[in-house]
This record gives structure tokens, sequence and C-alpha cells, in this order.
């Protein structure tokens, strides 16, 4: 039997708590733990009290050390016997440990090769961080930036009338990914800007741009598996629920989300170009994206994502997002998203 859809709570801070319902049989919860921050977390999760329940691993009380910017399973809790009434009584308490130096310093490598907001690692100069290795990491990145994104101009890759095998094949011939023109893996693509200077704003929270091959377990991963299901979609960081419940609307329909996708797109491409089908003002587009999305540093997406190693969720946000330009654009202008979301939901696209 499917499992429920996780329930979301923040504990503290940029810390959130993720329950999940297994109806069963037999029946169980399963609870992860997402920290958002630089930080180790001490985590404990007390059951004690309760009845007719016990922890997979045995006893009732839950430890776990959850390391920064990863979602990880603490443990699960099952009913010991369905044909006995059962009481569930739990109390959890956490500590945040001192950054990670080694944290640190793996975003200080990072940052070599992919642009992403640095005010965060400016605020913490107890780590002895100069402002001028900063400054120079960030021009580096910038400057391997705008080389990529000139080469993409150059490969006319923002051409979306262009195949997916002739972008390929273009991609092939160079030796390069596919990289979006006009959604590229910039700081401007995740927050707004300031009216006065024209740069991004950031919220403070390091974010960078990753592909699946980097932050997908084994490096393993596929647009589709096992099927299409609402229980496939999970919320991160960002708050847009209304946009994940359009999504699991849509999602209990298989055959719509297929739809979206072009046929020789509902598998990986290696070179990380997909074209994807959206209906925006009444009219349906191909829309082509890459397959760069917005990670903690080290770690997997920080916005949504699928239950297991697949990618028509975040591509489908992606496509959604590029519409609009930029992530917090669309925040902003929540009822635009809305209403491209419902338009998936209004019809299928044309074959």
């Amino acid at each position: 039997m499917a499992l429920d859809k996780p329930t979301k709570h923040a504990i503290t801070d940029d810390v959130y708590l993720y329950t999940i319902r297994n109806p069963g049989p037999p029946i169980s919860f399963t609870y992860e733990i997402e920290c958002c921050k630089f930080n180790n977390l001490q985590f404990k999760m007390d059951f004690q009290g309760s009845e007719n329940f016990e922890l997979q691993s045995g006893g009732l009380i839950l430890e776990a050390t959850v390391p920064p910017f990863k979602r990880t399973k603490v443990g699960t809790l099952e009913l010991k016997d369905a044909t006995q009434g059962a009481n569930l009584k739990n109390t959890y308490s956490w500590d945040l440990q001192e950054p990670d130096p080694a944290a640190v310093s793996h975003v200080m490598i990072e940052v070599r090769t992919i642009s992403f907001s640095v005010s965060f690692i400016c605020s913490h100069h107890t780590h002895h961080i100069s402002p001028q290795h900063i400054a120079s990491q960030k021009n580096q990145s910038k400057a391997k930036i705008s080389r990529e994104l000139e080469r993409a101009k150059k490969l006319n890759f923002g051409d979306d009338s262009a195949t997916k095998e002739e972008i390929e094949k273009r991609c092939s011939t160079n030796k390069v990914q596919f990289l979006d023109p006009d959604f590229p893996p910039v700081d401007n693509g995740l927050y707004t800007k300031d009216p006065k200077s024209g740069s991004a704003i950031s919220d403070g929270k390091p974010i960078c741009w990753r592909r699946p091959t980097e932050f997908m377990p084994n490096g393993e991963f596929d647009v589709f598996q096992g099927g299409i299901e609402p229980n496939d979609i999970r919320q991160g960081a960002l708050a847009d629920c209304w946009f994940l419940c359009a999504l699991s609307s849509l999602a209990e329909f298989p055959e719509l989300v297929m739809n979206l996708f072009e046929e020789n797109c509902r598998t990986v491409s290696e070179s990380g170009v997909y074209k994807l089908k959206l209906c925006k003002n009444g009219q349906w587009q191909t829309v082509t994206v890459d397959d760069f999305f917005p990670c903690f540093p080290g770690a997997g997406p920080a916005y949504s994502r699928g239950h297991g190693n697949e990618l028509w969720v975040l591509l489908l946000e992606k496509v959604s997002e590029r519409s609009e330009r930029a992530l917090m654009k669309t925040r902003i202008l929540a009822t635009t998203k809305l209403n491209i979301i419902l338009n998936f939901l209004a019809r299928s696209p044309p074959p």
C-alpha cells in the first residue's frame, strides 16, 4: 500500500522534521530530519510511554546525528499487534553543534565551479575565510559561468525550436553539457533583484546549482521511476505547498503528467536536455530546460523533489519557474504560477 504524504514540521529555524505514515500492514511511522544549516544536529526522539509500538531497531528511543544540508532518515516506529489497542506518545530534543569547518571548506571548494550565494559564508568570519579569498572565488565562478553562457549562445542553445536530438548532437560534437541560456545557473535565477544595483538579493541561505549526477545517490536516477503517484512529491525548504498540492492533483492522472514530457524526454538525457509542454496564456508551448537544480552545498535539492531518484517533479517546477524567469518572482506572483498549474490540470497537451 502507498505511503501517505510526508508531514513537515519546523522544530527550529531551518530544521525540519518529516513524518511519513505507512498504512501497512504493519502500520508504521518513518521519521526524517532535514538540517538546512552548516551545523551538525544531534537529535533525540523518545517514545517511552507508548503502548503497542516499537522501533524497528528495537526499544523506544531514537538518537541520530544529522549532517548539514541533508535530509536523513532517523528511524521507523511500528505497530506491534494490529488486533490490540495502541497509544502513541513522543517527545524530541535537539542540539545544534558549532558550524562544521569541513562543511564550510566543502562549500568553498564547490564555489570554484558553481555560482552560489556567498553572503552566508561572509557572515561566518570566524572560520578565517578572508574577504579577498571570497571575492577571488566569486570572480572565478562568475567568469566560468560567463564562458559557459557565451558558449551556449554560440551553439544556439536558446532556440526552443531545435529538437532534442539536434541539441544533443551539438553537445556531443563540442563535448559540452546543455546549459539553458535563458535560465542560467546564477544567483539572479534564485533571488529577486536590487532595484538600484540590479544584483541578486540573497535570503541568507547558501544555495548552489547542481546536476543530478552530482547529488543523486551513486549517480543513478531517471525521469520516472515506478510510476507516477501524488506521494512522489516532497516539499523542501521553499514554502510552495500550494504549488505541490496542485501538482499532486495532476499526479492523480499519470497520463496527464506523462503527456507534459516529449516522448523522447521521458528518460535520462546524458547531455542534460529536456523538452516539456507548458500551457501559457491558453497556448501550448514547448520549453527546453537543462538539468541544473538549486541544491544545498554538497547535498541534494533545496526545494521540491521526487520521492525517489526521479526528476519529473524537479523538471516540472523548473519549467514553471523558467516561464517567470526567477524563483523569487514566482514566489511573489503566486497566482500566476497557480494559473499555470491549473492550465496543466485543465486539459491534456496536444500529442
